[in-house]
């Protein structure tokens, strides 16, 4: 019996019809698009609504996706509220004593979007920092307002912290320098000029000057040492004549109408230089300066060419003189590590070096001319 092989069924044939080709110009971004990479180099990206038939048009269609997108996201960060501030900085200048300080800074509102301020705060506590509660516009203007009450004389340094909503600067910082000073006042000296006649070596003389507070405001005096570059000066006082004690300084200031003395005692540790004359430069109130001075006679040798003098727990001073006259002034700290020099013609100083003890490095130099500092010198 013939065997008869099973006829196989005929396979179906699958009629694969070609998408129609869409220019991608034409076409609209909705829908939900999806890769299907196919064996099909012609079949590359398939969607609910579209189909494109060849690389080129996908390359462009991702372009102009991805140039969509960017100007999406221009759109969004333009619509962004942004802060510009007229001004970051005040300077104050020389503010009176007690004197209420009230200062405005003015923004602007330069976005799209409603600017919120959400904090506004001072460095310092006691000074206050208001600002608007309510939202800026677009285009809109508000300020920051900050008031301080000068009490204390000196140099003001404040800064003011603000946060806000803005896209540009959320945080601002904006600053106000000054200086609070006393009030003027007018004094009168018995004299501006004292003579002392002659000066032995190692002896000392006190002179008196008397002031008198003629103007209607507190007088506030002092004396600036860092101004007197000679070695002479002992010490120097300030004495109310209503009150038998010694008084430096005052808080308050003397009143309208009060006399004060000023004690100084000058000792002769330059030898036989023959005259002097001294320049004390008087502060008072803040930035005006009376100029008195002292004129003499220095006379006598040195007992020897060096003499060494712990006026102090922790400094040393080395006098050096070269016929009969001083020549240097060394001075050193309490472990002998030199911290200055200074350097004299005559009598007067005419220059001063001082060092770094840690390290024996010069830090500062200074030159005088009758007293008068001419140029100064700092070395990192």
């Amino acid at each position: 019996m013939a065997r008869h092989r099973s006829a196989k069924p005929p396979t179906p044939v699958r009629i694969r019809k070609r998408p129609q080709r869409i220019n991608p110009l034409q076409l609209s971004i909705t829908g939900d698009f999806y890769f299907d990479i196919v064996s099909n180099p012609e079949i590359i990206l398939c969607s609910n609504y579209y189909t494109f038939t060849s690389r080129k048009e996908f390359q462009f269609m991702k372009k102009l996706l991805l140039l969509l997108f960017v100007v999406l996201c221009c759109n969004i960060s333009s619509a962004q509220p942004n802060i510009k501030f007229d001004t970051l900085n005040f300077d104050l200048g020389m503010i009176a004593e007690k004197t209420r300080i009230v200062k405005e800074f003015v923004f602007t509102n330069t976005g799209n979007e409603p600017l919120i301020i959400s904090d506004a705060a001072s460095s310092d506590g006691f000074a206050g920092v208001s600002h608007q509660k309510d939202t800026i516009a677009k285009g809109k203007t508000g300020v920051i307002r900050f008031e301080y009450f000068a009490k204390r004389t000196g140099k003001i340094d404040k800064i003011i912290f603000i946060n806000s909503n803005s896209v540009n600067h959320p945080q601002v910082l904006l600053t106000l320098k000054g200086e609070v000073v006393f009030y003027r006042t007018e004094i009168k000296a018995d004299s501006l000029v004292r003579n002392i006649g002659a000066l032995n070596f190692d002896e000392a003389d006190t002179i008196q000057f008397k002031i008198c507070n003629t103007g209607n405001s507190n007088l506030h005096i002092s004396f600036p040492y860092y101004n007197y570059p000679e070695s002479d000066l002992l010490w120097l006082r300030i004495k109310s004549v209503k009150s038998a004690n010694i008084i430096d300084n005052v808080p308050e200031g003397y009143e309208p109408g009060d006399t004060l003395q000023l004690l100084l005692s000058l000792k002769n540790v330059y030898g036989n230089t023959g005259k002097f004359e001294r320049n004390l430069f008087v502060l008072y109130n803040s930035h005006d300066t009376l100029t008195l001075k002292v004129r003499g006679y220095y006379t006598g040798k040195p007992s020897k060419p060096q003499f060494i003098d712990g006026y102090s727990y922790w400094r040393c001073i080395v006098f050096n003189y070269k016929n009969d006259r001083i020549a240097s002034l060394i001075e050193y700290d309490y472990m002998g590590r030199l911290y200055s020099e200074r350097f004299y013609e005559n009598s007067n100083c005419t220059g001063k070096k001082i060092y770094d003890t840690s390290k024996g490095k010069l830090l500062e130099e200074y030159s005088y001319k009758d007293g008068v500092l001419q140029e100064k010198k700092v070395y990192k």
